[in-house]
């Protein structure tokens, strides 16, 4: 449920505490055991969850899969990266699933999409980005600086490492 990370724009009148807040936003409980009354977890292990679902997400449609066609499930790629860019505030957790999104899907959505895609790049780096460094906040500015560079050193024509995974394993040809 939180493909594209949700944002809700904190009003202390809506919610009764911060932690209510917070467990709106996703965020779960620190021990790891449903309890409820516990902490929450912090916002890096929260980010990092989160990162771990969207990379996922960006494998799964990624994958040139027999019967789909030329473009396989890459469309909802692209529908995800447009509605990631529209999604305003930008924050740190919008940062770092867009940064994990493309390195997962930016090589397929290249092949697919090419000049559209970089112009879509081109206004990340244009527009997004410079949104992004003027964020207070470190880790954010670290991500920023990872997107910026894996859109300057053009990664997105580089295959992302396990994609073309081969067709058999070694273990099913090698002789004991």
């Amino acid at each position: 449920h939180v493909i594209v990370p949700r944002y809700y724009i904190y009003n202390a009148s809506l919610y009764s505490s911060e932690e209510d807040y917070y467990k709106v936003m996703g965020y779960k409980p620190a021990d790891g055991d449903g309890d409820a009354q516990g902490p929450l977890e912090n916002t890096d292990v929260f980010v990092g969850r989160m990162n771990g679902y969207v990379m996922f997400y960006a494998a799964m449609l990624q994958v040139d899969m027999p019967g789909q066609g030329s473009d396989g499930m890459i469309s909802h790629a692209w529908a995800w990266m447009a509605r990631m860019l529209n999604h305003l505030p930008v924050k740190r957790l919008h940062i770092s699933a867009l940064e994990v999104f493309l390195k997962v899907a930016g090589f397929r959505l290249n092949q697919v999409y090419r000049r559209q895609f970089q112009k879509l790049l081109a206004t990340v780096t244009n527009e997004y980005i410079p949104k992004m460094q003027s964020l207070n906040d470190a880790d954010a500015r670290a991500a920023t600086t990872r997107l910026a560079s894996y859109i300057q050193a053009q990664e997105f024509f580089n295959s992302p490492e396990g994609r073309d995974m081969p067709e058999q394993d070694e273990s099913s040809i090698t002789a004991c």
